[in-house]
């Protein structure tokens, strides 16, 4: 019986996983799409890191807390220049603590490319 139960919490921490992993690639194809058509237009409150963050469906990465030790990262980077044309990056990480009782700690992550449409001036980095 304990490793039967053992075995269906492992399975529904296996999903949980699997659904932040989804709202990570989501949210990095929402904020690469973003990035590449904002130009000059100033970002959706202020950062544009800061509100790709605030756009995750659940509270554990946008706050950090529950299964998701810390607020989910985001990172924009132009691998080969800030030219119309050329590559935009986002990339959405997350830690998330493996069966807590057990110990462990699963980096998940995201990430999206799409092209610049206009010249940006926001500032690329992660928050």
């Amino acid at each position: 019986m304990p490793f039967i139960c053992l075995l269906v919490l492992a399975l529904i921490d296996f999903g949980k996983a699997v659904n932040y992993w989804l709202d990570a690639n989501h949210l990095a194809n929402e904020g690469a799409r973003l990035a590449a058509v904002l130009g000059d237009q100033p970002a959706p409150g202020g950062n544009l890191q800061q509100w790709i963050q605030q756009q995750a469906e659940t509270n554990e990465l946008k706050n950090g807390t529950g299964s998701v030790s810390s607020p989910a990262q985001v990172c924009v980077s132009f691998p080969d220049g800030r030219e119309i044309g050329k590559p935009v990056t986002v990339t959405v990480t997350a830690p998330y603590k493996w069966i807590p009782f057990i110990g462990g700690t699963l980096d998940i992550s995201g990430s999206s490319t799409m092209r610049l449409e206009q010249l940006p001036t926001y500032a690329d980095g992660c928050s």
